[in-house]
């Protein structure tokens, strides 16, 4: 009879963690997943950077960003932009993602935007090796991640005087994300005739961030 008791009461358990299993609200549509899997995929870092500061006298300002760029004609409204005929580049300072996450996954050991997309490519859906506490989280972030970063081809890690990355979200467009000191900047490059790799890495090295 003790036997018989033991025996219901496992049952008991295997049915109440197969309901859990299965009425699991933290899981992605397959339309989510299928987005989720094109963003991680161009989140693979395909070249480096190194940012030297040349410390040279720099020509354009934007709050407390400043940098070298000659022949355009820059102005200011809600972002600071420089055009050149069909050239463009845009500054505008912004929360890092990692700093818009934060209250989502309050994660101290991940430190900048790299991390984090790292932690994201890590996660485990498989359900049953993973907490529910984690599964939550680990929702919400990707679905931050979905609705928010651009489906990229793949990035560019920056290091050096100032740390940053490059995503690559089309053919002839980049965005520069440069942090320092808790402010991140996010500068956007249109025309990549003009914006060749040396011409990135000039721009890069003469820029200044105050603060």
């Amino acid at each position: 009879m003790k036997k018989r008791g033991i025996i219901v009461i496992i049952i008991l358990v295997l049915l109440i963690l197969l309901k859990l299993f299965l009425t699991n609200p933290y899981q992605l549509s397959e339309k989510d997943k299928t987005r989720l899997e094109e963003i991680k995929e161009g989140l693979l870092i395909e070249d480096f950077y190194t940012l030297i500061q040349t410390k040279e006298e720099t020509n354009n300002t934007y709050k407390d960003i400043s940098f070298k760029l000659d022949d355009f004609e820059c102005s200011t409204d809600k972002v600071y932009t420089c055009k050149n005929d069909s050239t463009l580049l845009m500054v505008e300072e912004e929360k890092s993602y990692l700093e818009k996450t934060n209250k989502i996954i309050k994660n101290k050991k991940l430190k900048n935007d790299i991390d984090l997309f790292g932690y994201l490519k890590d996660i485990n859906n498989n359900r049953l090796l993973t907490s529910i506490k984690k599964q939550k989280i680990d929702y919400k972030l990707q679905l931050f991640i979905i609705k928010n970063v651009p489906i990229n081809h793949s990035l560019d890690l920056i290091s050096g005087d100032i740390e940053g990355y490059i995503m690559h979200p089309s053919s002839d467009t980049r965005y520069i994300y440069l942090t320092q000191k808790n402010k991140t900047y996010k500068i956007t490059l249109k025309d990549l005739n003009y914006f060749k790799k040396e011409k990135i890495k000039t721009l890069l090295n003469s820029i200044q961030i105050k603060g």
